[in-house]
């Protein structure tokens, strides 16, 4: 399959007249500029890759909203989580895939091709004798259905805080033992092999929930070869995480992470909001990913994670929508970059260029290496992941430039501009609907009436 586009984001910068060979498994095999399609053919006006959601709960999505009654219910962090704790009493394995499913569907209307599952529910009603395989399978099941490509991250917790406390009642469909751990990351490898749109990595769920001792047993016994596999954690997201950290460890979550374990390119942090200078340093040496969820971590009141000296440090960071208060990639990008300028006062974007493509292109870019896949770009050898806008939206009217598009885009208030959504050569969105959309919202609404209190 060839398709054409007058204008296509490469990983050079704006190209003219592209044209993209693609595999019938979904693979670029080549990349040509300024090509003539033949007589008749149909070219898109505009394509750009597909944006990389680089951190989800998927489950979450069934309560946002509903925690936000803060006179009666406390405001913050931890009393949301006992809001999560009271869904989870009557949630199961079916209903993880309905609301996994319509969320998939509304992630690709939103620009999204991939999602970095991070699952931690491991025991549900309704699953099978191995802990933690049906509620993984039903993630992968949905992530098949809606066509969004998908790295799931089987997670590991097994305390409650950083003493080796004992997970509280509420916190058991979480637990996993080592041994269960590795058993179900094993099966999992042999359910994804032939699946091209989908990989697998691994999830630590934090410095409260494993201790690095646990993180070191895992990495010695989980090997794939010459694959670099994706490793994730939640880290110094609050600040009493990190009094607590302190308190038992005499160093702060980042610093205490990076003394016990060898953190690399292959470590994606998630949140790191309350990190010293000095660990942000650290993190910009490493290599490590940090994983920015702007909309949730503002709907929580986390704080903000110090970006711009992360920039200057030559340090990466992707984005991920995380609750899903937000499902929507021009949004997320959008929230990150207004924080930024906030902070500095300034509304430059730190690297020069129109803030849209530079946002689009690093979030893409470095999403897709937190995944484990090759995608987020248009090259060849990369998944054909990519979307197209609605080029006839009155907000962009004038607007003569690919940059000034897609600047548009995500600054110009107009999150309906997603037209059309490919994920490994095939067209799972059109016009910007999904032919399964209808079908998921009706099993997510039931489930929905069920599960909800």
């Amino acid at each position: 399959m060839k398709i054409f586009a007058d204008k296509a984001l490469l990983p050079q910068g704006w190209a003219d007249a592209v044209a993209l060979t693609i595999t019938a498994m979904g693979d670029i095999v080549s990349v040509e500029k300024n090509t003539r399609p033949p007589p008749g053919s149909k070219t898109l006006p505009l394509m750009i890759p597909g944006m990389v959601d680089t951190h989800s709960h998927a489950f979450q999505r069934a309560f946002a909203g509903l925690t936000e009654n803060h006179a009666t219910r406390g405001g913050n962090f931890w009393a949301w989580r006992r809001t999560m704790y009271a869904l989870l009493q009557r949630l199961t394995v079916i209903d993880m895939k309905n609301i996994a499913r319509h969320l998939y569907i509304e992630l690709l209307k939103g620009g999204y091709t991939a999602v970095a599952e991070f699952h931690y529910l491991h025991h549900l009603a309704g699953a099978e004798n191995i802990p933690g395989l049906a509620s993984a399978r039903a993630l992968l099941s949905a992530a098949e259905d809606a066509g969004i490509g998908c790295t799931l991250l089987p997670t590991l917790y097994r305390t409650s805080n950083f003493d080796g406390q004992h997970p509280k009642p509420s916190q058991k469909p979480f637990v996993l033992e080592i041994d269960n751990f590795i058993h179900l990351f094993s099966i999992l490898n042999d359910d994804i092999s032939q699946n091209t749109n989908q990989a697998l990595g691994l999830a630590f769920h934090s410095l409260r929930a494993v201790s690095p001792d646990n993180i070191k047993s895992v990495l010695n016994q989980i090997k794939m070869g010459d694959s670099v596999i994706p490793k994730h954690i939640h880290i110094a997201e609050q600040e009493k995480e990190v009094r607590d950290c302190l308190a038992h460890t005499g160093t702060h979550p980042v610093d205490f992470l990076m003394n016990k374990i060898d953190v690399d390119h292959s470590w994606t942090l998630v949140h790191a909001t309350h990190i010293t200078p000095h660990e942000c340093d650290l993190v910009a040496k490493s290599g490590a990913l940090v994983a920015l969820c702007p909309t949730t971590e503002a709907n929580l009141g986390d704080g903000i994670f110090p970006l711009q000296r992360l920039i200057d440090g030559g340090g990466r960071f992707a984005v991920g929508s995380d609750s899903h208060v937000c499902v929507d990639a021009a949004e997320e990008l959008r929230f990150l970059a207004y924080v930024r300028r906030l902070m500095t006062q300034t509304r430059s974007n730190g690297t020069g260029g129109h803030a849209g493509t530079m946002l689009w292109s690093t979030g893409a870019r470095h999403g897709a290496a937190a995944c484990g896949r090759k995608i987020g770009v248009l090259e060849v050898g990369a998944r054909a992941d990519l979307i197209t806008l609605e080029m006839g939206h009155p907000q962009l009217t004038g607007r003569r430039s690919a940059e000034q598009i897609l600047d548009t885009y995500l600054f110009g208030g107009c999150n309906s501009l997603v037209r059309d959504v490919m994920v490994g050569g095939k067209w799972v969105v059109r016009r910007g609907r999904h032919t399964l959309e209808r079908q998921a919202a009706q099993a997510y609404q039931a489930t929905l009436a069920r599960v909800i209190d």
